[in-house]
């Protein structure tokens, strides 16, 4: 799938809370299924210390062309060789009021890394 003619490949973690039910019926457990995104638009917007924890977080934007994709919470995905996890709900479809051109999908992420996260 590929979204900007000049933007960036990034892999899209999908989580599925359920994998199908075994031979009991018994949901099997949920687990990430991989999509490759070509073309997709990138900007790491800030990073910051928590100097007693020394935990960073960082954050940025994915920003997908055309028909938004359906992501969830629990989605990830990994950019420039960082994972990131989704932080909230998209901000997109961004439809131009004079044209009626859907311009894209706004996908916030963050990523927390050192300190004691548990």
């Amino acid at each position: 799938m590929t979204m900007f003619a000049n933007g960036e490949s990034v892999i899209w973690h999908r989580w599925r809370d359920s994998a199908g039910k075994d031979e009991y019926g018994e949901p099997l457990p949920g687990g990430y299924s991989s999509v490759d995104l070509g073309g997709v638009g990138f900007a790491p917007e800030s990073t910051e210390e928590d100097s007693p924890d020394r935990r960073v977080t960082s954050s940025a934007k994915l920003y997908v062309s055309g028909s938004s994709i359906p992501y969830g919470p629990k989605d990830q995905f990994t950019v420039r060789g960082e994972r990131y996890a989704v932080d909230g709900r998209s901000q997109g479809g961004w439809v131009n009021p004079f044209t009626g051109v859907n311009h894209g999908q706004e996908i916030k992420l963050v990523r927390v890394t050192g300190g004691d996260r548990g």
